[in-house]
This record gives C-alpha cells, sequence and structure tokens, in this order.
C-alpha cells in the first residue's frame, strides 16, 4: 500500500542514505589504510629482494674485483638484473673508475649517462642501493643497484584495482540488501498509516490486517482494539445523546398537556 510519503522523505531513504554514508566512509578509510600496507609491504619486499640478492653476489663479485676478472664481473651484473627487482647495476673501483654495468631489458641502453650519478640508467623516480666490497679489511670498489618505485606500483596495481572493486561490489550489494529489507519491515507501517488515514475520515470499520508476533504486529492489535473501543465508545454516546432526546421531547409533550390543562382548568374557573 502506498502510504502517500515521498520516498526522499520515507523511514526507508533515511535508513538506506544514512547507511550509505556512513558505511561509505568506513569503507573508504579502511581500504585506504589497505592500499597504504600494500604498498609498504610491497616496498619492503623489494627492497628485501634486492638486498638478499646483492648479498648474495656481493662475495663473487668481490673475488672478481680481486682477480680482475672482468668477464666474471659482467657475468655477475648480468644475472643480478634478471631479478625482477632490479633495473640496473655498476661496479666502481677503489678510485671510483667504471669496472662493469649492466641493465634488465626494461632499461633503454642509449640513455645511460654516468654523469647523472644518482640517475645514470635515466629511469623514472629511481632509487639506488650501495655496497662496499672489502677483501681482507680493504676497500677493493663498490657497486650500485638501481630500481625504480614505478615497480611497486606496477606490482600493486592490480590488487588495488581488485580491493577498489571489491569494495564497490560490496558497498551495492548492502545496498541493495537493505533496501528491500527496510522496505519489507516497513511494509506494515504503511498499512497502519493508512488505516489511521481512514479513520481521520470517520470510517471506524477499518480494520488493520497484519498478523505478526513482531513489534508491528503489537501495534496492529493495539490499533484494532483501539478502534473497536473508540466505535463503542461513540456508539454508546449516540445511544445516550438519542435517550436524551426522546426524553427532552417527552418532557416537552408533559409539559405541553399540563400547560393545556392548566389553561382549560382557569377558563372552567371563570
Amino acid at each position: 500500500m502506498n502510504s502517500g510519503v515521498k520516498f526522499k522523505h520515507s523511514l526507508v531513504f533515511k535508513i538506506v542514505g544514512t547507511t550509505f554514508i556512513v558505511y561509505s566512509l568506513v569503507t573508504i578509510i579502511i581500504t585506504f589504510y589497505q592500499m597504504y600496507n600494500e604498498f609498504t609491504l610491497t616496498q619492503k619486499r623489494i627492497k628485501n629482494d634486492i638486498n638478499i640478492a646483492s648479498t648474495t653476489i656481493k662475495t663473487t663479485l668481490i673475488e672478481a674485483m680481486w682477480n680482475v676478472d672482468n668477464e666474471l664481473i659482467d657475468v655477475t651484473l648480468s644475472g643480478l638484473v634478471k631479478n625482477p627487482s632490479i633495473l640496473g647495476s655498476i661496479v666502481y673501483d677503489s678510485e671510483s673508475v667504471l669496472i662493469g654495468k649492466s641493465s634488465s631489458e626494461e632499461v633503454i641502453v642509449e640513455n645511460f649517462d654516468l654523469k647523472q650519478i644518482n640517475n645514470p640508467f635515466n629511469l623514472n623516480e629511481p632509487t639506488s642501493f650501495n655496497f662496499e666490497l672489502i677483501k681482507d679489511k680493504e676497500n677493493i670498489g663498490s657497486f650500485v643497484v638501481y630500481s625504480s618505485e614505478n615497480l611497486i606500483w606496477d606490482s600493486i596495481k592490480s590488487r588495488y584495482r581488485i580491493i577498489i572493486i571489491n569494495k564497490v561490489i560490496e558497498i551495492s550489494v548492502l545496498m541493495i540488501v537493505l533496501f528491500f529489507l527496510c522496505r519489507k519491515m516497513l511494509k506494515p507501517l504503511n498499512i497502519i498509516l493508512t488505516s489511521v488515514n481512514e479513520i481521520s475520515k470517520g470510517n471506524l470499520d477499518t480494520v488493520v490486517v497484519y498478523q505478526s508476533n513482531d513489534e508491528f504486529g503489537r501495534v496492529a492489535d493495539s490499533f484494532n482494539k483501539m478502534t473497536q473501543e473508540l466505535a463503542n465508545i461513540i456508539k454508546t454516546i449516540a445511544t445516550v445523546s438519542y435517550n436524551i432526546s426522546n426524553a427532552t421531547q417527552d418532557m416537552e409533550s408533559g409539559n405541553k398537556d399540563i400547560s393545556a390543562r392548566t389553561h382549560q382548568q382557569s377558563s372552567s374557573l371563570e
């Protein structure tokens, strides 16, 4: 039944709207925290990968530098950049002279410029890690490993999409379920409201047809009892009013009779 209330003013709209706003805000905060946490964990994982890979080849590079084995240096660096977290690496001697370099397939070799100390491979959002090469407490050189913050974004981009899509679906499903649930729960209220409108028009024979053990069921029963009592009171008042009216008419008729008799007796005396 239609209660005559506009949807934007209805309880369903207020409940669903308020829930949507609150739940969306909470979801956005939690989602941003998850995304930040995902970024931080991925950043730590990549740094750990770089540290582990670099530490693993460190002994080999030290021996190659000590024995001036350039071929082994090149092979070692080539193996290092096969790690997906590493885009380039450079080995210097103790005088900071370039000994060897290598880069992954993603790096454009022609863009290499050693003059750009902090970013010789011309990477976007570069980050670097420096490692000293020490043998018998003597510094024989160093090597630098280069990576990029873009690797982090590339790694978590798909997971970000999944997180956002899941949250959108979660909110949509919740709102749809809540909408229909609220409409079903508040339907008895519309029935009662319609009956109240009928009573306001003077129809005391209206009855709320809703049987349930919940609060609305109890309200419907109480409403029907109230309507019945109200109808009985009105009927009682009408009966009393009718009786009073009849008694008044009888009194008026008796008074007329007394007046007529009095007049007749007066005439007889004259």
